[in-house]
């Protein structure tokens, strides 16, 4: 394990989630490499634009912060064609929050197939909603625009609150959790003649097998 690599000792945050929650201030290192430490939460910091991880190293007894890296952004996702966006909801564009759009292929759970729909990406989350002029209002109808962008980014990344991270140079990694032997021959046993769930239940073991924060 690389020696721990302050970028900074301390660093102030304000921390702004949100819908408008209430803004804290806390300190805590934000090092280029850790070693495993504790998944705490996952906040939005409004100084940064960023989505701000916390991490505590149980050994050390430290906070880590781990700032986005990889660009992630606020979104809703509608459908509305692009060039509908030109044509009719120029408000959108001209919207200060709006950053770009995408163009994802969605599963339509209720009518069991694929759809093309139109991601609207923003600076911030309360350009997506929770404002009487956020982008959410300006269109007709839109989805996953009413999540808190720190769940999103939780389920956009696979996160795992309460697991093991490192920092390894700037990058946030799972550590790997080993499962028993023993363990995972009942697992094949039992699961032998169906696919799925022994897949699954290699998802969820590692959760049981890690240790208790």
């Amino acid at each position: 394990m690389k020696d721990i690599e302050e970028s900074e000792e301390e660093e102030e945050l304000e921390e702004v989630e949100s819908e408008g929650e209430e803004e804290v201030t806390i300190r805590a290192e934000t090092p280029q490499n850790a070693p495993p430490s504790i998944l705490l939460t996952v906040t939005y910091d409004g100084k940064t634009g960023r989505a701000l991880v916390k991490l505590y190293d149980p050994v050390n007894d430290r906070i880590y912060f781990w700032y986005d890296n990889t660009g992630h952004r606020p979104y809703l996702v509608t459908d509305v064609r692009p060039e509908e966006l030109v044509m009719k909801f120029t408000k959108v564009l001209l919207h200060p929050g709006f950053s770009h759009i995408e163009i994802v292929e969605k599963y339509d759970a209720l009518n069991d197939k694929k759809t093309i729909l139109t991601k609207v990406c923003a600076k911030d989350p309360l350009s997506i909603g929770g404002k009487a002029d956020s982008m959410r209002e300006l269109l007709p109808r839109t989805w996953e625009s009413r999540i808190r962008y720190h769940l999103c980014y939780i389920y956009d990344n696979e996160l795992i609150p309460g697991m093991f991270y490192r920092i390894e140079d700037g990058k946030l990694i799972l550590v790997p959790i080993e499962i028993p032997p023993e363990i995972e021959d009942f697992i094949k046993r039992i699961y032998a003649n169906d696919k799925d769930f022994l897949e699954e239940s290699r998802r969820w073991i590692p959760l049981f097998q890690a240790p208790v924060p």
